[in-house]
């Protein structure tokens, strides 16, 4: 996977001491952070985004090949929209944080970070981005 053990131990601890432990995440001035409810990235600091607050599907999704014979409807069971990228139908004037992922981000600081995790996150934050503007573009 390209991750080293010594990398990957670093995240798992991280990880837990933020999900068993309740720990307090520091954020800096231009630190992002993600939305747990609607997966999208914004400043860490300002969980309002802005005044936009987050906006997102509470329900599930069932895709369109799901049948009414196996017990599911296809679409959002929030709206019923069909459109699995559809904007969300709810909205919340604040987003929720994901503290596994931004204990996991935390523990990846500075001078600590392998070079491979580095890379491999930072391409994975590039992809959430330019999909968080194609999602906002089709809104």
């Amino acid at each position: 996977n390209g991750i080293s053990p010594e990398a990957m131990a670093r995240l798992e601890a991280s990880v837990e001491a933020v999900v068993l432990a309740g720990k307090q995440i520091e954020h800096g001035e231009n630190d992002q952070a993600r939305c747990l409810k609607c997966a999208r990235w914004y400043p860490a600091t300002d969980t309002t985004h802005g005044g936009a607050g987050c906006c997102h599907h509470p329900g599930k999704y069932r895709s369109v090949g799901t049948t009414l014979s196996s017990g599911f409807f296809a679409g959002w069971s929030c709206c019923k929209s069909l459109d699995e990228g559809a904007p969300g139908c709810r909205k919340a004037a604040r987003h929720v944080e994901d503290m596994a992922l931004s204990g996991a981000m935390q523990g990846f600081r500075g001078d600590q970070a392998d070079p491979v995790v580095t890379e491999d996150f930072e391409r994975r934050v590039r992809e959430a981005e330019e999909l968080a503007r194609e999602e906002e573009a089709r809104a």
